[in-house]
C-alpha cells in the first residue's frame, strides 16, 4: 500500500529549535515522514531504532559535530545518504563535508528551492528500487 510515508523518511539533526522547524517544515510540506534529533548522539540513538533514508544534519553542534556524526554513519551505516547544513559554509568545512560523503552541503537558512531537488531525488531513488 502507498501512502506518504513511501516518500522516505528523514531524520533531522539540529542543536536550533529553529534549525530542526525550517527544515521539517519543508520536509512535512513534501510528504516526507521526519523524526528529530537535537544532536548526533541522538540520532545515533535514533538510528539504532528506526530506518532512515536521508539524514540532514547540522555541522556545528556540541557534543558531536556534523563531522564526527558523517565519520560515524559512513563507518556504520554507508548506504545512508546525509546532507550538511550550516550558517557559515568555509572552504575547510565544505570539503571536509564533501570528502565524509556529505550529498550536498546547504547554507542556512535552508531555502526550498534548496532542498526540494534532494528531496526529489531521494524520492525517485527509492521509487525506482521499490521503496527499500
Amino acid at each position: 500500500m502507498n501512502d506518504l510515508t513511501e516518500k522516505g523518511r528523514l531524520l533531522i539533526v539540529d542543536d536550533s529549535l529553529l534549525g530542526r522547524k525550517a527544515v521539517s517544515k519543508i520536509v512535512d510540506k513534501a510528504g516526507f515522514t521526519f523524526e528529530q534529533a537535537t544532536n548526533g548522539q541522538e540520532a545515533l540513538d535514533k538510528l539504532q531504532n528506526s530506518k532512515f533514508d536521508l539524514i540532514i544534519t547540522d555541522l556545528l553542534m556540541p557534543h558531536m559535530s556534523g563531522i564526527e556524526l558523517a565519520t560515524v554513519l559512513n563507518s556504520n551505516y554507508p548506504e545512508l545518504p546525509f546532507v550538511v547544513v550550516t550558517a557559515d559554509i568555509q572552504d575547510s568545512s565544505a570539503k571536509a563535508c564533501r570528502e565524509a560523503g556529505a550529498r550536498a552541503i546547504l547554507k542556512k537558512p535552508v531555502k526550498v528551492d534548496d532542498l526540494m531537488p534532494i528531496l526529489e531525488s531521494l524520492e525517485q531513488e527509492r521509487s525506482s528500487t521499490g521503496g527499500n
